[in-house]
């Protein structure tokens, strides 16, 4: 009797510990499964997340303009455009601060005045669209040391906007610098041409006053005198005293052309010579 109850204990038991480790067995392949699954889920988001950041760096290197982040001490971030150093002549920009960045580029009541605007845009309840136009860094003239000597003049121009994370400590302001050195001189150009063009215009309205006889009168004249220096230059004649003669001569005939309108009658020709049509 008792080695039937000890062969039904041993039984049971070994019915047990198989069932346990069967258990356990399963387990262990659920477990291993969903290890591996995760191990497979942060392989994939690393090459996601190595992907966007080549991806990030590549755009970095390719911009023209110069891209940087502000934090809320005002320094400038690690992440930034290649062409910023370049732009700002600063070999190092990443981690000093923006004050010490303007310093090298303009005066201190000008530097004074970015760091207030920047101080607005930190504000929570501020439009900055509209504080935008009171941007003291919105066209500088900056000045760097030329290679070749001297100093070349640029003209930058900063736009900032702020960046909001999930949190107040996550936020930066995205400050853009780009190189307008070509549109500023092409708007002078344009403003120099403008007033060239009134200049002549007001020389048109002048000629348009003058008296149609008086006009034509100094027309027939000018012809006549044209032709008779014509005559006198091409008469025979080489030696000095012959060609002093011939000078006095035209000279004469051109004095003589000149009638009471002679200036603004000029000054048509000078405009009919050189016109500036839009």
């Amino acid at each position: 009797m008792y080695r039937v109850a000890l062969r039904t204990a041993v039984s049971d038991s070994g019915r047990n510990l198989r069932s346990l480790l069967l258990a356990g067995t399963l387990v262990a392949l659920l477990l291993l499964g969903a290890m591996l699954y995760y191990a497979y889920r942060s392989t994939k988001s690393a090459a996601e997340a190595l992907d966007a950041q080549r991806q990030v760096e590549n755009i970095l290197g390719t911009v023209r303009e110069g891209l940087f982040l502000i934090g809320r001490d005002l320094k400038l971030g690690a992440t930034c455009s290649s062409s910023l150093k370049d732009l700002l002549h600063i070999e190092n920009p990443a981690g000093q601060t923006f004050e010490e960045v303007l310093r090298t580029l303009v005066d201190e009541k000008t530097t004074k005045a970015a760091l207030k605007f920047l101080g607005l845009l930190w504000r929570d309840k501020v439009h900055e669209d509209l504080i935008e136009s009171i941007n003291p860094l919105n066209q500088v003239e900056v000045a760097f040391a030329a290679p070749t000597g001297g100093t070349d003049t640029r003209y930058l121009a900063f736009s900032f906007r702020r960046v909001r994370g999930g949190d107040t400590s996550g936020d930066y302001i995205l400050g853009v610098v780009g190189d307008v050195t070509d549109r500023v001189l092409l708007a002078r150009e344009l403003e120099q041409v403008k007033a060239d063009n009134d200049s002549q215009a007001a020389v048109l309205l002048q000629i348009l006053k003058v008296d149609p006889q008086q006009l034509g009168s100094f027309l027939t004249n000018a012809d006549v005198a044209f032709r008779k220096s014509n005559a006198m230059l091409t008469a025979p004649g080489k030696e000095q005293e012959d060609l002093k003669k011939k000078l006095n001569g035209v000279f004469r005939e051109l004095h003589a052309g000149q009638g009471p309108s002679f200036e603004a009658i000029e000054a048509a020709r000078e405009w009919i010579a050189n016109p500036f049509w839009p």
